[in-house]
């Protein structure tokens, strides 16, 4: 399927009805990747906080320690010494 989504001049999207059609959810979170590509994933409702729990350990997020700040300095650290001249 090669369908196109576009953006209006607010920033909303506007996908095709063949696309909305397959789509089981109406609302996404964007994941964008440092390719720029972006990736839309479902929004689900947890009815229980176990059940939250064992999504996010499924994902992985359980394991990190760092803080997101702590993490973006690491990354602004690791550019910051590919580009210096």
């Amino acid at each position: 399927m090669n369908e196109t989504v576009s953006l209006d001049s607010t920033g909303k999207m506007y996908f095709p009805q063949k696309v909305r059609e397959q789509m089981k959810a109406t609302e996404f979170t964007p994941l964008v990747l440092p390719t720029g590509d972006i990736i839309l994933k479902p929004v689900r409702e947890y009815k229980t906080a176990a059940e939250k729990l064992e999504a996010v350990r499924k994902m992985g997020l359980w394991k990190t320690t760092k803080s997101i700040r702590q993490l973006r300095e690491e990354v602004y650290d690791d550019v910051g010494k590919r580009f210096k001249r």
